[in-house]
């Protein structure tokens, strides 16, 4: 077995396979907000195991639990929920339903082994997500506020454009990046701090979900998807709504470099209307700002930020609320961070020059 660590913020996860390719890619994955660390230091541990032998046995000697469904992982898409099993051993099993993987969790919730089947593009994502849950557990216990927010950086700092699912994010992302003179930081999530005199924002990698309709606009970003993922451009692209690419494979689509975050310079909160008159960008009041912030929280409308199975050791902290955790943090974002409305039309997705027009804005006094 192989090893690599990696680290977000002060947590450094160690994570073993038996293939070199999984690990790389899962590395390559989690560059654009992790740091690559040496594994000895881990404070938690994940075994990445592909065998067709081993999942079988589990599945003969394990037996469903009768409990509900457990909500696995914190997901704006949904609840993500897994099987509880009685397993052979000690600790928590849990099965998915949706792909053949267990997740066996020890009992103080710092080791997790993912047992797959075989080896497909949807268990390393299984892999993914387990890494990014065990690192989303100590930001939230240590008071760090997730926000759902795409994020580019500046030279002046990185500008979040946040709000709840389909406002427009990757529509305006795009744009931002488009535009030039920016680094991609996050398409989904990022976590902000307050520190010193400002907020600092980090990016949580996620795969990025672009509609297909982008890729008819643009022959320059057609042409690179063909080059990128063979098996999602042309005839094939059509056939879906929406493309899903890795960090990587995005940063190559969009041909631009990264960043793991900094000092916030602007929030943006875009909203999907139809077309109106005037400039879509409007500078907002604390109140309004306020309001927004709270919508674009992640996972807002939730009773709590994190799922159920991967927080063990955390205590009363893995049952925080959104609303809970970012109630020191609003009201200061609101009274002194530059927050602004977009407002998107309908069928007229906004161009580079849009995106440029609107960092120029954010980065007015």
């Amino acid at each position: 077995m192989s090893v690599v660590g990696c680290r977000f913020e002060g947590v450094t996860i160690a994570v073993e396979a038996p293939d070199d390719d999984d690990l790389a890619w899962l590395a390559a994955f989690l560059d654009c907000g992790f740091e690559r660390a040496a594994p000895g230091g881990a404070t938690r541990h994940v075994a990445y195991v592909t065998d067709a032998h081993a999942y079988d046995r589990l599945r003969e000697r394990a037996r469903p639990g009768g409990l509900p469904l457990v909500t696995a992982f914190a997901d704006e898409t949904g609840p993500m929920p897994l099987e509880r099993w009685s397993g052979p051993d000690p600790g928590d099993l849990f099965h998915d339903p949706t792909r053949p993987v267990f997740y066996h969790v020890s009992p103080d919730g710092a080791r997790v082994r993912l047992v797959a089947r075989e080896p497909t593009r949807k268990t390393r994502n299984a892999l993914m997500r387990v890494v990014r849950e065990l690192a989303m557990g100590p930001v939230v216990a240590t008071g760090g506020v997730l926000v759902h927010a795409a994020a580019v950086a500046t030279d002046g700092g990185v500008v979040v454009v946040s709000g709840p699912k389909r406002a427009g994010k990757t529509t305006l992302l795009l744009a931002l990046l488009e535009g030039g003179g920016t680094r991609f930081v996050a398409a989904d999530r990022c976590v902000l701090r307050r520190g010193g005199d400002g907020v600092s924002v980090r990016g949580l990698p996620t795969l990025v979900s672009i509609r297909t309709d982008a890729f008819g606009r643009s022959s320059r970003l057609g042409e690179r998807l063909a080059r990128i993922r063979p098996d999602r451009a042309g005839a094939a692209a059509r056939e879906r709504p929406r493309v899903s690419l890795t960090p990587p494979e995005f940063c190559e689509l969009m041909a631009c470099g990264t960043s793991p975050g900094g000092p916030l310079a602007a929030l943006v909160f875009p909203v999907i209307d139809e077309p109106v008159g005037g400039p879509p960008l409007r500078r907002l009041d604390a109140a309004g700002a306020r309001a927004r912030f709270h919508a674009g929280l992640f996972r807002a409308r939730a009773d709590r930020v994190l799922g159920d199975v991967f927080v063990g050791g955390l205590g009363a902290a893995a049952a925080r609320s959104p609303a809970d955790l970012a109630a020191p943090l609003a009201p200061w974002i609101a009274q002194t961070v530059p927050c602004f409305e977009y407002r998107l039309p309908r069928g007229a997705p906004p161009g580079p020059e849009d995106g440029r027009a609107l960092l120029a804005r954010c980065a007015a006094p």
